[in-house]
């Protein structure tokens, strides 16, 4: 059976296994926090731990449950273009400006990635991607 290609939700292995594990708002709540971070996951955290400071219990336990004793290096780079990407598809009312105020990014940034094809798909998208066959039929004998 061919391999699936990787389709990208985020732009960010690391970040779309997250979203995969504890879901969008908690990867953003944690990518806010710990951006550009070395993150050390211990398999339980306590009330006193950075991660639980940082984040909160739920979100902590959640992360544990699933990279308990790992390190994650948190990408800070494709954090600001998922989340303005996931505040207009969750809350389209908002404008440009709203977004740009909420995400602290210029508004013309805002237009500009929204404007842009993302590099993100959506989930169910993801999982009914066809595979890439391109290549194949180059090498397919001629009729």
């Amino acid at each position: 059976m061919p391999k699936q290609r990787y389709a990208p939700l985020t732009g960010s292995k690391v970040l779309d296994d997250i979203v995969g594990a504890i879901g969008w708002d908690d990867m953003l709540t944690i990518s806010r926090a710990f951006g550009g971070e070395e993150l050390y996951v211990p398999l339980k955290c306590g009330g006193e731990h950075k991660i639980v400071q940082s984040v909160g219990l739920e979100i902590a336990e959640k992360l544990c449950n699933f990279y308990g004793n790992t390190k994650l290096l948190i990408p800070n780079k494709f954090r600001r273009e998922a989340e303005i990407r996931h505040l207009k598809a969750t809350r389209g009312e908002l404008t440009l400006n709203q977004i740009a105020r909420m995400t602290n990014t210029h508004c013309r940034t805002v237009c500009k990635i929204l404007a842009s094809p993302p590099r993100a798909i959506s989930l169910a998208e993801r999982a009914n991607l066809p595979l890439q066959t391109r290549q194949i039929e180059m090498f397919a004998p001629s009729e």
